[in-house]
């Protein structure tokens, strides 16, 4: 399946093909349904983190430590939020990961960053900074 985010190098890092890519295309998600850019990539950086739990359980409890609980929510910012989880759950058959650590990931995608390597020698900066 062909995404508008996804370019001829991108296809061949191992992140892509292996985390994102992969959910997508068993899901028949299209890059159309997601959303604007900025929307596709937090989704991919929640994907991408949430299936740390599994692949690097250490590196996703060093994650986990970047959580700090907001009480100052919108009712916008809940309900976005809700969409999407509901998205992630259900749209991408990622019902495993539970609402409690997708809301943990998108939180922690909002206000920190962190590094992460792609194919030999790209670097992918996660920072999201939406709100």
């Amino acid at each position: 399946m062909n995404y508008a985010h996804c370019d001829v190098y991108y296809h061949q890092g191992k992140y892509h093909c292996e985390n994102e890519c992969k959910v997508f295309t068993a899901s028949r998600i299209s890059s159309n349904s997601i959303g604007d850019l900025a929307q596709k990539y937090y989704i991919i950086g929640a994907i991408r983190t949430l299936q740390l739990k599994e692949k690097n359980p250490s590196q996703w409890a060093l994650i986990q430590d970047l959580y700090v609980e907001r009480h100052d929510k919108k009712e916008a910012e809940k309900e976005s939020d809700d969409a999407l989880i509901t998205f992630i759950r259900k749209n991408c058959n990622l019902e495993r990961f539970n609402e409690i650590e997708i809301k943990i990931v998108l939180e922690i995608l909002k206000f920190q960053s962190w590094n992460t390597s792609d194919y030999d020698s790209t670097s992918l900066r996660w920072s999201y900074t939406h709100y």
